[in-house]
């Protein structure tokens, strides 16, 4: 019998037969017990600590930056943590060897607190042995239980516990979904009010204040501070030299991201290649009638969910139909400011993944976004931009009206870039918000600010590369 059909079934069973659910539910309630248990026994630090020790605890403790997205959060929440406080210390949350070795090459101590199986009594007890000031919890997309609500709850819970414990503490950053766990619904009264949440975006801060009957503070992104790297960089030059060279002939240039989470999990076996056959055959026939070339962006490498799982056949399927000239794809991994330098470079983004989407934001370069667990809908809303720049999975799969989008989207990119060069210095004052709820800040001058993007919108030397916009020369 072949082993991959067996766990299909398993899996299968698993998740239809209500087993998944009701494990899920028992899992919960012994976590929840636990941190009320532990939170009864919680007093702020005696002793006023001078020296600011911030620990980070990431989306993913056991991958860490394997999302590109995950990484442009954390390295621009260190960067923003150098700027507002004197010499500050950083702490990783880990939960496993390679994060720890990944933490240390960002300048932070990993400190192993999301351990599989590892309590919250003993987690908060190895946060608390390093003497801690401010802790910040990337929340993102995994803190409404959307995907795994015992995650969720044990990343709320450990921040909650810091708080009580006297330190500085917040949720930064987070979607939250039009389906959030109703397991959550009885953890949020019984919170510390010492704890502050950053919504990401006005849809989301809504819809988390509707769900909590918790105050939240709009932001926006702490990553729209990313600083792009040089497009003279090794791993920049040889794509934005590629993108500079389609431009003479006159093309439009398109980075193109999808990836299997744009389709539901039950589904994913059966529809993921029907997914990646039509769009395959979209992107060709953008390629093919509208004078475009296209850049396969990779934002994520983790596992199963990758981005390569798509991007491979999607390559494999434009070169073998004779459009490899009008095609390319970095020749290894880049990481978040790489990429953010090539968003730059380009006339627009149609990506699934959402930091992507706000690399080129960022970079006041337009987008045209696949949705998924409706968190994409308040990027757009930050920048009044219209909804049908915001397509479903469902869409991915109609040929025609994928088509169609792309199309119009080519068509109006100047208009779009206007309306983001208009939103963009408002979208990075709300990213400079994220930290304001800290104390112990101090200012510094604008002048010796160097380890954020210190302007809203691209400097010449990282313009896009449209003749008569930028005179560097890449040659």
């Amino acid at each position: 019998m072949q082993y991959q059909p067996v766990m299909n079934a398993v899996r299968w069973i698993w998740r239809l037969s209500g087993a998944k659910t009701v494990w899920t539910a028992h899992r919960f309630g012994k976590l929840q017990r636990e941190w009320l248990r532990v939170a009864g026994r919680c007093r702020p630090l005696s002793s006023r600590l001078t020296r600011m020790r911030v620990v980070l605890i990431p989306c993913d403790p056991l991958l860490l930056t394997a999302s590109r997205g995950d990484e442009a959060m954390l390295t621009t929440l260190i960067a923003a943590c150098r700027d507002m406080f004197i010499d500050p210390e950083f702490v990783i949350v880990t939960a496993g060897a390679g994060a720890d070795a990944l933490a240390r090459r960002l300048g932070a101590q990993p400190c192993r607190a999301l351990e599989q199986g590892l309590s919250l009594d003993h987690a908060l007890k190895r946060i608390l042995a390093l003497k801690i000031t401010h802790c910040i919890t990337l929340g993102a997309d995994v803190i409404d239980g959307s995907y795994d609500p015992v995650f969720s709850a044990r990343l709320l819970a450990l921040t909650d516990l810091l708080a009580r414990s006297g330190v500085q503490s917040l949720v930064n950053g987070f979607s939250w979904s039009q389906h959030p766990s109703a397991l959550l619904a009885a953890m949020f009264p019984k919170m510390s009010p010492k704890l502050t949440f950053n919504s990401r975006d006005p849809i989301s801060q809504n819809r988390f204040i509707d769900f909590t009957g918790v105050p939240a503070e709009l932001t926006a992104d702490i990553a729209f501070l990313l600083k792009p790297e040089s497009l003279l960089h090794e791993k920049v030059r040889p794509l934005a030299t590629w993108i500079a060279a389609q431009r003479k002939h006159r093309h439009q240039v398109i980075g193109f991201n999808i990836h299997p989470m744009l389709v539901d999990l039950e589904q994913r076996q059966a529809r993921l290649p029907a997914l990646i056959a039509e769009f395959s055959a979209a992107v060709q026939e953008i390629i093919e009638s509208e004078g475009v070339s296209v850049v396969l962006l990779e934002h994520d490498f983790r596992g199963v969910s990758a981005d390569f799982n798509c991007l491979d056949r999607i390559e494999a399927h434009l070169r073998a139909r004779g459009c490899g000239a009008y095609v390319h794809r970095a020749s290894e991994p880049m990481n978040a400011a790489e990429l953010k330098a090539v968003a730059g470079c380009l006339d627009g983004v149609a990506t699934g993944r959402m930091h992507l989407a706000i690399a080129a934001l960022g970079m006041g370069v337009p987008v045209l976004l696949f949705g998924y667990k409706g968190k994409m809908e308040g990027l757009l809303k930050h920048f009044s931009l219209d909804d049908r720049l915001l397509l479903t999975g469902a869409d991915l799969l109609d040929r025609g009206r994928l088509i169609a989008q792309m199309r119009l989207f080519i068509g109006e990119v100047a208009g779009i870039e206007r309306q983001i060069e208009r939103r963009l210095p408002v979208i990075t004052e709300l990213a400079r918000k994220n930290l304001s709820s800290f104390e112990y800040q101090r200012e510094v001058p604008k002048a010796t600010r160097s380890h954020l993007a210190s302007v809203p919108s691209p400097s010449p030397g990282l313009r896009r590369l449209v003749p008569g916009r930028s005179s560097l020369d890449l040659s």
